[in-house]
């Protein structure tokens, strides 16, 4: 087909080309890999969720309770004196001139 030539045989439908696609979405996906991805990580919630469950009725483990520790109990204590005046004392001869 020449370039300069306009005529073509392309038929489109109106209500196809009216339509308009919705703008993307984090909810939509986009390829199958986004799919598959969604589907495994729907998956192992269920088997969470299920295994939760099993342990509890089954196991007859109580249910844990998920706690937040606001402050120092988990926070690590601060190096001792005796240990940054032996670490100093190691590199003390590296440094110098």
């Amino acid at each position: 087909m020449d370039l300069a030539q306009y005529e073509h045989s392309l038929r489109v439908d109106a209500d196809d080309a009216a339509r308009v696609r919705p703008k993307y979405s984090e909810d939509i996906p986009l390829y199958a890999a986004d799919e598959d991805r969604a589907r495994r990580r729907q998956a192992m919630e269920e088997a969470a969720k299920v295994r939760k469950i099993y342990e509890e009725m089954v196991l007859r483990k109580p249910a844990e309770e998920k706690l937040v520790s606001i402050g120092g109990a988990l926070s690590t204590p601060a190096p001792s004196a005796a240990f940054l005046i032996s670490s100093a004392s190691r590199w003390s001869g590296v440094v110098g001139a």
